[in-house]
């Protein structure tokens, strides 16, 4: 099954590791770092064509998207 972010993201998804909400996440501390860390190493891709609401951490990358995280996980669970 695939995961669709739009813009062109298509997401398998036994390579998907978690799906996160955004503002909730970047309140924690170590949140934060981890996003500035796959921005710095390359690792970021932008999904979203408007402001992000949620983030997916996959095995080789972390791709923000405009979708609402309980929009995507739904999207996984429904077959």
């Amino acid at each position: 099954m695939f995961l669709s972010l739009h813009n062109g993201y298509l997401l398998k998804e036994e390579e998907i590791i978690g799906i996160f909400d955004l503002d909730s996440a970047t309140e924690m501390r170590d949140s934060r770092r981890f996003l500035r860390e796959a921005e710095a190493g390359g690792k970021m891709r932008v999904a979203a064509k408007n402001i992000p609401r949620s983030f997916v951490v996959t095995t080789d990358a972390v791709y923000l998207s405009h979708a609402s995280a309980s929009s995507l996980i739904k999207s996984l669970t429904e077959i």
